[in-house]
């Protein structure tokens, strides 16, 4: 999370530049990243199947 909010301090948006210091201070971000956003499907309350 530091190593992001960092990056931000150099690149305001996500473009390439911060997509760069990105990769090369923090290389397992894109699974990290990933990881984080996984949701697995899972069924309404509300669903009487």
């Amino acid at each position: 999370m530091v190593v992001y909010e960092l990056a931000h301090l150099i690149e305001r948006g996500y473009g390439p530049a911060f997509q760069h210091v990105i990769d090369r201070h923090l290389p397992e971000w894109h699974q990290v990243r990933s990881l984080l956003w996984y949701r697995p499907f899972r069924k309404s309350a509300y669903c009487f199947d």
